[in-house]
């Protein structure tokens, strides 16, 4: 016999009981057709009969009393909050009738008995929802956007649709997100047909119409109830549908929950929860999906081609990757506006959904950029879509404005192999994807036939890389070549600054190993203003300038720096800050460099010769110069391109071309630098003409900046006839 009923400890009422009763009566409680607690166990049975003998229910829906002709029987019930009997409460006695005060007692001790229940079985039902809200709670956020890298979203969200049927007793639970390509279902494609009905976001589809005429979830909980009619459609399941929608709210799908009509009605509860979920995957699918072309963002792409190209089972595990990029997108946006621009990418969204089959995966990798990943095809295959495709866009211009466009899209090709890693052949993609750009747009390159170019790329890649890396780590040296006055008149050093790199392991990259990719990068302005404050710093810090006041500095502007907007500021800065005297600068800039913005060039030379600095037009005749330059860049020195210098001694032409430049030099009041003198017959040719300076290894090699500078502190530099 339990002592415990609902938690209350039925020990302690006994006793308050026959302390009521001063021990003359039995006392009884009666739970579900048995004894839970019994003042005379061995007496239940005979009490039990005498009461069924009256015809009495022993748990009775209110107080009753009787007597016969062994004494007074009396019954109250306890019930829960909602009036439903749970137990009763039996005194029998041997007296002829109830004495008021005893009962009026015996009633108060059976009302905190019930008190004591309804307290109980309100906390286990707050425990109960407490335990049911957690698990809510697991529920809502078993799919989150911290998952394992390798963990496809599809596969969370099977995996929460199935939590959900297993939580709600469910039936079915379905995802239907068609313009994402996303269906979802508990148990196969059980009721797919009226699901995908429900779940439609077109416009015109029951659930559609139905929430935007009520704001809220459909729900149906009976075959022919309101809302079926309403909607004309009664599906064999109750059912819930709330939205999935996408950035700007729009609804693109629906999350349907749906339960047999032999099980509980769907409550407000459900629908709440529902709703908190839909909410919950409408996220989800919005950090996946791009909200534009409704297609895979590059995470999920990446994700689904790692799978496609491991794929072992029922597939050859060939997979073709495409890299797609559309051609002036940044023109389209320019004359016609960001709306123009979207909207031709959606148009190319579209026709790769066309051309894709369902196996295959499209995904929009970045802002102009498509990915195709073609599932057991084969390059030439590939290939052939591909111009399917121009072929299509080019029959159907796009209007952006008033104005017909073709779209066009250059793309890479690139049919993997086991061995290849889905990264490795995204890489490869894009790089020759950049190749059929560079050759004009509106092409199409496969990998096998760029190998090479690829190979050059990837050594460029290489290369860009261990120049970002040298300079976060301040891994750039300076070196100095002297620049020698041929008259002798002038021992004031006169020298260029030269920049080199240093690779992981110390050793020298040579420039024209990292220049070339520099400029095409757009990091020659910051490598320009490390070379000028470092080359200050150490000039500054030498002692030279004390020595020899009269001492001149080259440095060399890149083209890029030098047409680049805030350059004669960043100079003055830099100069005002190293304390270096304008006077002992020079600056150089490339002919090439100087006339590709003429008007540019002379307004930035002006400003920089404004400051106190001098300004050298290097490898000057190089670019089949026309010599009116030299009246509109205000320069002061031109410096003679070697290779006419070095040949000057063995072809009159090249002879002719140095002594030209320095007469026309000479005349307009500039001074004249010879480069690449080699040996001292040149020299003496050079100083025949009189050409003012000569640099090249027959005057000087390159040696470390520190090490020149400490020279001419040690040593005073000589002119050399």
């Amino acid at each position: 016999m339990s002592l415990v009923f609902q938690g209350v400890d039925l020990k302690r009422y006994l006793k308050s009981f026959q302390l009521a009763g001063g021990g003359d009566w039995q006392v009884l409680v009666w739970v579900e057709g048995r004894a839970r607690l019994a003042s005379h166990p061995a007496e239940v049975t005979q009490l039990v009969a005498r009461i069924r003998a009256t015809g009495i229910d022993l748990m009775p829906d209110a107080e009753v009393s009787l007597c016969d002709e062994q004494g007074v029987i009396w019954l109250m019930p306890i019930r829960d909050h909602l009036g439903t009997t749970l137990a009763s409460v039996v005194v029998a006695s041997d007296a002829v009738a109830f004495d008021d005060r005893w009962l009026e007692s015996v009633r108060q001790i059976t009302w905190f008995l019930e008190h004591d229940t309804r307290v109980n079985l309100e906390l286990a039902e707050m425990a109960d929802e407490l335990n049911r809200r957690h698990e809510e709670l697991n529920l809502i956020y078993s799919t989150n956007n911290d998952k394992d890298e390798d963990q496809d979203e599809q596969e969370a969200l099977q995996e929460m649709l199935d939590h959900i049927r297993d939580h709600m007793d469910a039936e079915l639970v379905l995802l239907s997100v068609p313009e994402r390509r996303v269906w979802v279902s508990s148990i196969g494609d059980v009721g797919r047909p009226f699901l995908e009905r429900l779940t439609s976001a077109d416009a015109e589809s029951v659930t559609s119409r139905w929430m935007q005429a009520h704001g809220e979830p459909l729900v149906i909980n009976a075959p022919n109830d309101e809302v079926a009619q309403e909607i004309g459609f009664s599906p064999p399941f109750r059912t819930i549908v709330v939205p999935v929608r996408d950035e700007r709210e729009d609804m693109i799908g629906g999350l349907a929950f749906c339960r047999s009509f032999d099980k509980p009605r769907l409550t407000n509860s459900d629908k709440n929860l529902l709703m908190t979920l839909g909410a919950r995957i409408s996220k989800l699918i919005q950090t996946h999906f791009d909200s534009l072309t409704g297609l895979p963002r590059r995470g999920r792409f990446e994700r689904l081609l790692k799978r496609a190209m491991h794929e072992k089972e029922g597939r050859s595990g060939r997979v073709t990757l495409v890299h797609i990029n559309v051609d002036g997108l940044s023109a389209l946006n320019e004359h016609f506006g960001v709306l123009a621009g979207d909207g031709a990418l959606r148009v190319v969204a579209s026709q790769l959904l066309k051309a894709a089959r369902k196996s295959d995966i499209v995904g929009r990798i970045g802002g102009d950029e498509f990915g195709l990943a073609l599932i057991g095809c084969s390059e030439r295959v590939a290939m052939r879509k591909l111009h399917m495709l121009q072929d299509n866009l080019a029959r159907q211009p796009y209007i952006a404005g008033r104005a017909r466009q073709i779209l066009r899209f250059s793309a890479g090709v690139v049919e993997t192999d086991p061995a290849t890693s889905h990264m490795e052949a995204m890489t490869k993609a894009k790089v020759v994807c950049n190749i059929a750009k560079e050759r004009g747009g509106n092409t199409i390159e496969a990998y096998g036939s760029t190998e090479q170019r690829v190979s050059q790329r990837k050594e460029e890649v290489r290369i860009l890389n261990d120049l970002r890396r040298a300079a976060e780590d301040d891994r750039f040296v300076l070196y100095a070549q002297e620049i020698r006055a041929t008259s002798g008149d002038d021992p004031s050093p006169h020298f260029e600054v030269l920049v080199r790199m240093l690779d992981e392991d110390g050793r020298i990259v040579p420039p024209n190993d990292f220049i070339p990719i520099a400029e095409k990068h757009n990091m020659m302005p910051m490598l320009d203003r490390w070379v000028v404050a470092h080359a200050l710093d150490a000039v500054r810090s030498s002692g030279v300038l004390d020595r020899y006041p009269g001492t001149v500095v080259s440095v060399n502007l890149s083209g890029q720096s030098f047409t680049s907007g805030g350059v004669v500021e960043e100079l003055e800065r830099v100069i005002r800050e190293k304390s270096v005297s304008p006077a002992n600068i020079c600056f150089e800039v490339t002919e090439t460099a100087a006339i590709a913005d003429m008007a540019a060039a002379e307004l930035h030379i002006r400003r920089i010769r404004k400051l106190g600095c001098r300004f050298a037009l290097d490898d000057f005749g190089a670019g089949l110069s026309s010599f009116s330059y030299l009246r509109a860049l205000p320069v002061d020195y031109v410096k003679i391109d070697g290779s006419f210098v070095k040949d000057m001694c063995r072809d009159r032409t090249a002879a002719v071309m140095v002594e030209a430049i320095h007469n026309v030099s000479a005349s307009m009041g500039l001074k004249t630098v010879a480069e690449y003198v080699e040996d001292e017959q040149i020299l003496i040719a050079l100083q025949s003409l009189g050409v003012n300076f000569a640099q090249g290894y027959g005057i000087g090699r390159p040696m470390p900046l520190e090490e020149f500078l400490a020279s001419c502190v040690a040593t005073p530099v000589r002119a050399h006839g």
